[in-house]
Formats: structure tokens, C-alpha cells, sequence
């Protein structure tokens, strides 16, 4: 047994823990639940505890490895799940006081899985206002969640307090969504590791939207933790041939780890992928993770930078070919949080007027945020067709950009910045999913792992085009010292491969010189 406390272990290490009987699940939650006692005060990412109903699930899953029907390999591992995944009995507001009242009266299929694998739920974590920023998790019903790192920053969105339970070492192990990198973000900002799997791998079934009904861009289900070997357990014991037989839509193909191993394989490298430039912190660890694979036996391959603005604007497109309608409608009444206020009143804006807007700006030094407003528009019928034909044909464009150069997984950058300052999100959204919305709307695989730290000596950004340059500066200057990571992105359903890559990056990074442990304890 370790001479670490219980809640500074993973989830593979209390699996084994558990297996060799030298603790009881009880006693882990019961660690846990003191755990909490002593961080949330700080971070506040458990919107919605289930402790006692956690002990008594606990108290059952040690019965039933005593008499030798353990279930599976995670029987009696904690486990946390965002808010917007439906628990039985619970609500699931995305953070909306008008939806206090929407209690679930069944499990979302993934957390039923779980559960049926013998995994006890400790709570529902906390979310942005409807499940919108992506860079900040704060709204008016739970509050605000802060980085463990530096409680004065976000820890990203929308999965923001369950990469803050991870971190902070309250949960071993969370279940999130990701939509536009509402996985990868927070587990970038917060130094854990997440994973977005291809499109359907996991059910959404019972997973809550804003959006219900936007099928352009799909949210995907993922799991976040603190060890690449977390995920690749979570991926077995969540079984997708048990999701399978409750939801059609999920393909029952198994999942294998392999072995952490890149030799042999073929790693295109982007040190800057996306709408806006990537920090020197961000493109240093590129450059760092990509020399770790190559010592590891892997090909560099060098891939050109994409600049295609038409990637993020089919992006906001699709999400908001409704005019932003559902959106209003689910705000309409509630207390708006300050980092939904921008997206909120320009919902509001007449389309005319939004047509002058977008065309003026670009004349104002601002062409980005012009092109994105104009992409934000209400949509006849067959324009969102046009949509759905323009990302069907993306996706087969991906994966022949990969067959052309002969590449296994990409590596990327997984955020532009490190995490941001609470209360300094406002105008730098398409900061938050430049560099991961891309591999949401073509459906592939894609995990963050941690690399680095930002440095005082990493290069401040000297391009300065438009207001996002300026912002994305401020945020870079009070970043020293939090965590940065990769993006590792696979092709569909080789998410074996890909966690394989992650984890040689996972061993050479925490024998770097300036590793990101988690978890942490938050100071306040």
C-alpha cells in the first residue's frame, strides 16, 4: 500500500487496492467525503453531494466483493459525473434556477453502467450557465468553481467542476461531456487528463442539452482522471457493448488497451491549430511532448498550420442556426452569470443590425469576431442541410488528410492559453474551442495530457491583430505557473492508440523538471 493518503490515489490504484483488500470502498468514500470538507470551501466543484447515499452504496459494493461477486474492475471506485448528466433522483438544471425542478427519474446510460459495474456515485459537479463558457464555471444557482491551482482562475467549461474535483482530489475518476472541448479545456487548465472519444462510442442518452435537437455537432461523453491508465480502465469497465443494448446509436465494439509504446508509429505534429495563435507555453510543450515521442521510437511528421476560419465559423453555425431562440428561451427568467452577459444581449440583436455589425468590423481591425457574428445567424431549413453536407464532407477531409500524410495521431495543442483569470472571459469564447472544435465536428478521438508548466521566460505574444490578441495577452501574462498541456487526436475508434501516445507523453512528462502533480491542494 502506498504511504499516500487514499484521496491522493488514482482510480487504478484503488481498483487495486480494493482487489487486494487492503481497503474497503467505505473507507475511501469516508476519505473522500473529508477530503471535500477541507477543498470545497476553496473550489467548489460538487454542485450536488450524494455523501450518505455514496457510503451506503459503498457499504453494499464491499458486501458484494466479500462474497466474491465484484463486478467489474472499478467495483467500489468513486466516481463523479457533471451536472447535465441525469442521475435518478437528482436535478439536472445546467445550472438554471428555472430548471431546479427537472429531477430525473432514471440514469443517464453511462452513469446506469457505471453503477451497474459497481462504481459508487459521490455527486453531480458543478457547470457554467448553461453549459456555455468555456472558459469560466460559474452560475447562479451553484456558484463558482476555482482552479485548485490558483483559486483566483477558472477551471475552464463546461466539464469545469469536474476537472476541479479530479484535480483537487476529491473525485478519483469523473464522467463529462464535451461539445466543443468541454472535456479537453478543463482537463488542460485544471493538469489532469480527459478524453473526448469518437463520436457514439459512449451513449448520450439521458445526457441534458441547451441545444436538444442540434445534431450538426454531437456532444460526446468522456472521462476525465489523473493518469492515462484511469482512462483506459474507465473504458473497459464502462463496457459500450452493455451501452449498446440500451442505446442503438453505440456500436458494442470493445475497447483494448495497449501497451505505452510509440515506436513504430507516425505522429503528425501542429504546434498551432486554430483560429487564434497558440502561447509560446502552449507551442513549447508541442515541441516538448513531440521530442519525448520521437525518443520513444515515433516519426515526426511535420503537418502546416490550419488557418481555415471556415472550421469555426460551420461550428457556430450549426449551434446557432436557431438564431440563438432555444437558447433565449432557456435563459428567459434567470439570473444571468457575467461570463453569459456578451452572449446573451447579442443574442438579442436584430438580425439587420447584425448584418451591418459583421460587415463594419472587419474595417475596425476586428475580422475574426466579424466573421464569427455573421456565421451566428438564424437558418432556413435548407441552410442547416447545406451545414450538415459542409460537416459530412470535413470529416471525410480529415481522414484523408491523415491517410495523405501517413499519420497514426496528430498532436496538437490542446487550449490557446492556460487557464484564464476569473472574471476576464468575457470576449475570448472562441479562444476556448479554436483548437478543439474541429475534431468535435468531424467525430474523432482526442485526449489532453499534461506537459508543462507556463514559464516567466516563455515570449509574451508581440502579434496583436485584434481585441482576442489583447486578451489572450493578459491572460498569458497571469498564467505563470499553471499547468499546460497536449492534444493528442486519433482516428475514429483507435482510441487505444491514441491513449497509448498519451501515456508515453504521460512518463516523460512527470520525469520532466517541471512537472504538474495532481492532485493539489488549493490555497485560498
Amino acid at each position: 500500500m502506498s504511504d499516500r493518503p487514499i484521496w491522493a490515489l488514482d482510480a487504478s490504484a484503488l481498483a487495486e487496492a480494493l482487489g487486494s483488500g487492503r481497503l474497503a470502498s467505505l473507507e475511501i468514500v469516508e476519505a473522500l467525503r473529508a477530503r471535500a470538507a477541507a477543498t470545497e470551501p476553496i473550489v467548489n466543484g460538487l454542485a450536488i453531494p450524494r455523501w450518505d447515499e455514496a457510503c451506503r452504496e459503498a457499504e453494499r459494493a464491499d458486501r458484494e466483493r466479500a462474497a466474491g461477486r465484484a463486478r467489474g474492475p472499478l467495483h467500489g471506485v468513486p466516481f463523479t459525473v457533471k451536472e447535465n448528466l441525469d442521475v435518478r433522483g437528482l436535478p439536472s438544471t445546467l445550472g438554471l434556477r428555472r430548471h431546479a425542478d427537472r429531477v430525473a427519474t432514471e440514469d443517464a446510460v453511462v452513469v446506469a453502467v457505471a453503477r451497474e459495474a459497481g462504481m459508487v456515485l459521490l455527486g453531480k459537479s458543478n457547470v457554467p450557465q448553461a453549459l456555455i463558457s468555456g472558459m469560466e464555471c460559474d452560475n447562479p444557482r451553484y456558484g463558482v468553481t476555482r482552479n485548485p491551482h490558483a483559486p483566483t482562475h477558472g477551471p475552464g467549461g463546461s466539464s469545469g467542476g469536474e476537472a476541479a474535483l479530479v484535480a483537487s482530489g476529491v473525485s478519483p475518476l469523473g464522467l463529462g461531456t464535451d461539445l466543443g472541448g468541454s472535456i479537453r479545456s478543463p482537463a488542460a487548465f485544471c493538469g489532469v487528463v480527459g478524453l473526448k472519444p469518437t463520436t457514439r462510442r459512449w451513449s448520450s442518452l439521458g445526457v441534458r442539452s441547451l441545444l436538444a435537437g442540434q445534431e450538426i455537432v454531437r456532444a460526446q461523453v468522456g472521462p476525465l482522471a489523473r493518469s492515462v491508465r484511469d482512462l483506459e480502465l474507465a473504458l473497459e469497465a464502462l463496457d459500450p457493448a452493455a451501452q449498446a443494448q440500451r442505446d442503438p446509436e453505440v456500436p458494442p465494439l470493445p475497447f483494448v488497451a495497449q501497451r505505452a509504446d510509440a515506436a513504430g508509429l507516425r505522429v503528425g505534429v501542429r504546434e498551432q491549430d486554430g483560429f487564434l495563435d497558440a502561447s509560446a507555453s502552449v507551442r513549447r510543450a508541442v515541441r516538448e511532448a513531440a521530442g519525448a515521442l520521437e525518443a520513444a521510437g515515433a516519426t515526426l511528421v511535420p503537418i502546416a498550420r490550419d488557418d481555415d476560419p471556415d472550421v469555426l465559423a460551420l461550428y457556430v453555425a450549426a449551434v446557432s442556426s436557431d438564431g440563438l431562440v432555444t437558447a433565449q428561451r432557456q435563459l428567459r427568467g434567470d439570473t444571468i452569470a457575467d461570463t453569459m452577459r456578451e452572449l446573451f444581449w447579442a443574442s438579442y440583436v436584430p438580425e439587420p443590425l447584425r448584418r451591418v455589425a459583421s460587415h463594419a468590423l472587419p474595417f475596425a481591425g476586428e475580422a475574426r469576431l466579424g466573421g464569427l457574428l455573421a456565421a451566428s445567424r438564424r437558418r432556413s431549413v435548407a441552410d442547416y442541410w447545406a451545414l450538415a453536407a459542409r460537416r459530412r464532407a470535413l470529416e471525410a477531409a480529415e481522414l484523408a488528410r491523415f491517410d495523405r500524410a501517413s499519420i497514426d495521431v496528430l498532436l496538437a495543442p490542446a487550449t490557446v492559453v492556460p487557464a484564464v483569470p476569473i472574471g476576464k472571459s468575457r470576449g475570448l469564447a472562441a479562444a476556448a474551442f479554436s483548437a478543439t472544435a474541429r475534431y468535435n465536428l468531424v467525430g474523432f478521438p482526442a485526449g489532453v495530457v499534461p506537459v508543462t508548466r507556463a514559464r516567466p521566460t516563455d515570449a509574451p505574444r508581440t502579434r496583436h491583430r485584434d481585441r482576442l490578441d489583447r486578451l489572450a495577452a493578459e491572460v498569458e501574462a497571469e498564467g505563470v505557473g499553471l499547468p499546460i498541456a497536449v492534444q493528442v487526436v486519433g482516428r475514429p475508434f483507435a482510441e487505444a492508440r491514441l491513449l497509448r501516445v498519451m501515456a508515453v507523453i504521460e512518463a516523460w512528462a512527470r520525469a520532466a523538471s517541471d512537472p504538474c502533480p495532481v492532485p493539489v491542494t488549493p490555497r485560498a
